[in-house]
């Protein structure tokens, strides 16, 4: 019985350290697929903002400027992360 216990529990701390190392790898492989993500996204915005503003910046309007900081700078409309707290 006692060669049985030992077999059963080498058995489940194999299996445990497999399934910890593999939730560690996805884990890993998760957080760089987001940070690409978000890399690929502020580049897209980074560049609709740019070519949305130089025509402003050569007439020298500094509201148009402002407003296209504000329409580039709020959330999407429906995004649950938004800074702001509906139920405050």
């Amino acid at each position: 019985m006692s060669v049985f216990i030992r077999l059963l529990g080498g058995i489940w701390v194999a299996t445990l350290v497999i399934m910890v190392g593999f939730t560690l790898f996805q884990i890993d492989e998760q957080q760089q697929q987001l940070t690409h993500e978000l890399e690929s996204r502020a580049t897209l915005v980074g560049e609709g903002l740019k070519e949305a503003i130089e025509p402003v910046v050569a007439r020298g309007s500094t509201t148009g400027i402002e407003r296209m900081l504000k329409k580039f700078g709020r959330p999407y409309p429906g995004d649950s992360r938004s800074t702001t707290n509906s139920r405050a």
